[in-house]
């Protein structure tokens, strides 16, 4: 006799697809827009419509292999997009705002990952996107690059969705190293790649309740914010460091679950947790993972 094992997807595609079909009115993200009421959410139905209008957005301004820079503010933005390039077959690159504090070196660092990464293509969000566009006019190493909003996006676009043939051995995303003791390096990151990291940190955590204070552009921070809560079926519930820093304990309390998460916030150079946040808005977030 034998039975039916569970088909494993093979891409990050047919994941969320899968998971859309499977599991249509559970609520996945949550973002504290204020720092303590939930002001945006995400079913996976929600997020895998939205990710099929960038891709076919995408389809019509450029080639599957292309890279592009994804660079948001907190919130569930950089989710759908980063979605929304693995479904277009675009290179997904996540990277970080410039910080006002550290303009210069933000920016260098930012210009040297465009150039590295080969993007012509930069995915950002309507609330950044103003602040950003005449900072990069002003800097070297941006002349050329697109900018698409994606939240401006109609989502009827995702009726012209069409699979560009994304596999296993597809590119998912180019993860970049800080730079801080050199120029950015890049790590290549296929759909496999991604996948059976999942299956392992998985198998490794279980379900529970946990905090993590990460950045989506960060690997961990990628992983357990966006890809963690379709592969694993938990929940995330993020919020901006604006907020984090001036009331850590209101978002805490949001997290369902028994027991109190325990949180690891990296700590600034200052010592401080929030030494560094509160002037460059980076979009470090407070994420719950709830099995």
């Amino acid at each position: 006799m034998t039975t039916n094992s569970p088909v494993e997807p093979a891409t990050l595609v047919e994941l969320l697809t899968m998971r859309a079909a499977a599991t249509p009115d559970e609520v996945r993200f949550h973002h504290l827009g204020d720092g303590d009421e939930v002001t945006a959410t995400l079913t996976l139905p929600e997020l895998d419509g939205s990710a099929r209008a960038v891709a076919a957005h995408l389809a019509g301004i450029t080639q599957p292999g292309e890279r592009a820079l994804l660079l948001y503010a907190p919130g569930l933005e950089f989710v759908v997009a980063y979605y929304g390039c693995l479904y277009a077959g675009v290179v997904a690159v996540p990277v970080a705002p410039p910080q006002p504090n550290k303009l210069a070196d933000s920016l260098a660092r930012l210009a040297a990952i465009t150039a590295n990464s080969g993007a012509r293509l930069l995915l950002t969000g309507a609330e950044i996107e103003p602040l950003l566009t005449p900072v990069l006019a002003e800097a070297d190493g941006f002349a050329g690059l697109r900018t698409v909003v994606t939240d401006r996006i109609d989502l009827a676009e995702a009726d012209g969705y069409h699979d560009p043939g994304v596999t296993a051995d597809s590119v998912a995303h180019l993860q970049y190293s800080s730079g801080s003791t050199g120029e950015p390096k890049g790590v290549v990151l296929t759909h496999h790649n991604v996948l059976a990291n999942l299956r392992l940190v998985t198998d490794e955590i279980g379900a529970g309740v946990g905090v993590a204070w990460l950045p989506t552009f960060h690997d961990m921070g990628l992983l357990s914010m966006v890809t963690y809560p379709v592969y694993s079926g938990s929940t995330v519930i993020s919020m901006s460091p604006w907020h984090l820093c001036s009331g850590p304990r209101a978002g805490s309390r949001r997290c369902p679950g028994s027991g109190p998460p325990t949180p690891s916030p990296p700590t600034s150079p200052s010592g401080s947790p929030c030494g560094g946040c509160l002037p460059s808005r980076s979009p470090t977030t407070i994420c719950h993972r709830c099995g």
